[in-house]
């Protein structure tokens, strides 16, 4: 999610505060991400909205992030677990590999459901290797059967739905071509 930033501080002067501090002009810091002087000022001061997205730039265009500019200022939510020993940015990066996860599981899910529903057969297999696991899934039709990782049937099933939707703009830019021909 890329929303804006809603708090009751001025995010934008604490990394105003960092950057001075490593005196750094705005126009350096702007050449480095690739934002204008005029930009990096209008973010300070709160006078732009300042996104998610723009404000991890700057952070991690100043060496830190915004996970660790919100703990040291106290304005952290998560309570982060013991076993990070306090350590925000090995927290948010241990959360960002678990959405990312459950948005691989989701994928899997959505491939299994259509893969079935277009009469395939699927038969998953889990192999545990100690530190780790490994899991191919085994895809049935008719005629064959074909053995993949479940990596790769994820990655088989995005790139189908890429190119469906490929397909349908493709479809949609000829209709539209044809109808502003046929008006005109």
């Amino acid at each position: 999610m890329d929303g804006v930033f809603n708090f009751d501080y001025d995010f934008g002067s604490f990394l105003r505060e960092i950057r001075k501090d490593q005196k750094i002009s705005m126009r350096e810091l702007g050449e480095v991400i690739g934002m204008s002087e005029q930009a990096i000022s209008q973010y300070e001061r709160g006078v732009r909205p300042l996104r998610h997205s723009i404000a991890e730039k700057i952070a991690e265009a100043l060496g830190t992030s915004v996970s660790r500019v919100l703990l040291e200022n106290g304005w952290y939510d998560d309570d982060i677990p013991e076993c990070f020993d306090g350590d925000v940015d090995a927290y948010e990066e241990a959360k960002k590999e678990e959405e990312y996860e459950r948005a691989q599981y989701a994928d899997y899910k959505n491939a299994i459901s259509f893969f079935k529903e277009h009469g395939y057969e699927i038969q998953s297999h889990v192999e545990d290797n100690g530190d780790n696991y490994e899991e191919t899934v085994i895809v049935r039709n008719s005629d064959k059967n074909t053995v993949m990782l479940a990596e790769d049937f994820i990655n088989l099933y995005c790139d189908m739905i890429k190119e469906i939707e490929n397909f349908i703009c493709y479809t949609i830019d000829r209709t539209l071509s044809k109808h502003n021909d046929s008006s005109q």
